[in-house]
């Protein structure tokens, strides 16, 4: 555990520097900060155990052996997404090593949030952002080996979005999708920004008078009719988990046995990890939310995003597996605290809201990855470095 902290706290001590010194537009220190923020969590993922990531022994070792042992033309007909067949082929002839293969798979995780945070309005905090997502998400890469990338390469596509460049989002969509199949999802991301920004454009009007009614509806109502199809979908999970898993024929009981929190015998089946984890966060947030998004037009779509993840993570309890979709929005929440804490006028009240934000997000990493050991990264174990 104290190699997680130590490694999060020294990538986010060069994040923060490297925002510094980017204000000041020394480019080559930057790009020096920023690499050494990048290299240790990255190192740390490159050097651990294969006991360290549930995904690794499930896949990960092995398509890395058949990437060294393995015919191309066979090794490429194995059933798993090709992009990222060819990436681990690439790297394993480049260097033979296991180390050099999950460091560069956590490169692909990780360079892409970091771009996203620091090219931000709100980059002098891209440090609290970092630790966000070390604390709340970084141990999906060590054991969603795919998806992680696939959740990345889509997060750093929302400039696409914000620019309104449909085309440009939906190829980086498809290219995600090549790493894993779930980022299709990514696709909803589109619409749903422009219903929050109520901004659908002109150049989707027609002469249909009923047509441009209903755009001109969707504008003025965007918000709250995104809002009632989030709390449909979260009360339908509730109420139809037994028939969706009966139709399905997932096995409820399956992620209980990991996650001994959920109810799966009546009751309310929530997940109460991430709900307190963020309900003091968006108490603050919607507090003074007018002013927020007086002063960031996207704050509003980003914090919509971050509530939607957790939202949709209690899909766990309908499977195991269920929980991925919610990545594609939880991904977004490091970029709203990053947000919120700067636009806050004093700067003790950001100092104020930067250590309840790490507190809860402490506490939150101590209770699921560590005392409840989701996605297996604990306890860090590293043959390379003599930690047992």
């Amino acid at each position: 555990m104290i190699s997680y902290f130590v490694c999060f706290a020294v990538s986010c001590g060069f994040t923060g520097l490297a925002s510094y010194i980017k204000k000041q537009k020394i480019n080559t220190i930057y790009l020096i900060l920023s690499a050494l923020a990048i290299i240790f969590p990255c190192l740390l993922a490159g050097m651990r155990d294969s006991t360290v990531g549930t995904d690794v022994l499930v896949y990960g070792d092995s398509i890395y052996e058949m990437a060294l042992h393995t015919p191309f033309n066979s090794y490429m007909k194995t059933d798993v997404e090709k992009l990222y067949l060819l990436m681990v082929y690439v790297a394993t002839h480049i260097s033979e090593s296991k180390i050099f293969h999950y460091f560069i798979l956590e490169i692909c995780s990780l360079l892409p949030i970091y771009m996203v945070l620091q090219r931000d309005n709100s980059s002098r905090y891209a440090w609290l952002g970092m630790a966000t997502y070390y604390l709340m998400l970084f141990p999906y890469s060590l054991n969603l080996l795919r998806q992680s990338i696939a959740v990345a390469i889509v997060f750093y596509g929302f400039k696409f979005v914000q620019k309104r460049k449909f085309l440009f989002y939906v190829a980086l969509v498809i290219f995600a999708m090549f790493f894993h199949k779930t980022a299709i999802i990514g696709i909803t991301i589109y619409p749903i920004y422009l219903l929050l920004q109520k901004n659908i454009e002109k150049k989707y009007r027609t002469k249909l008078k009923f047509w441009n009614k209903l755009i001109d509806f969707l504008n003025r109502y965007g918000t709250i009719i995104s809002w009632i199809l989030i709390v449909v979908s979260f009360i339908l999970v509730i109420c139809m988990r037994k028939f969706i898993v009966y139709f399905y024929e997932y096995n409820s009981d399956e992620f209980a046995y990991f996650y001994e929190g959920i109810k799966t015998d009546g009751g309310i089946p929530v997940i109460w990890n991430y709900i307190i984890l963020v309900v003091p966060v968006f108490a603050l947030y919607y507090y003074n939310y007018r002013y927020y998004e007086y002063k960031d037009k996207d704050i509003r779509s980003v914090a919509t995003f971050s509530a939607m993840g957790v939202l949709l993570y209690q899909a766990a309890t309908i499977s195991s597996e269920m929980y991925r979709i919610s990545l594609y929005m939880l991904f977004f929440y490091p970029l709203f605290i990053q947000k919120m804490v700067d636009l806050k006028g004093r700067q003790n009240k950001r100092w104020a809201y930067a250590f309840i934000i790490v507190v809860l997000c402490i506490l939150f990493f101590l209770d699921f990855f560590v005392r409840r050991k989701w996605c297996e990264i604990y306890p860090y174990t590293s043959g390379v470095l003599g930690i047992h």
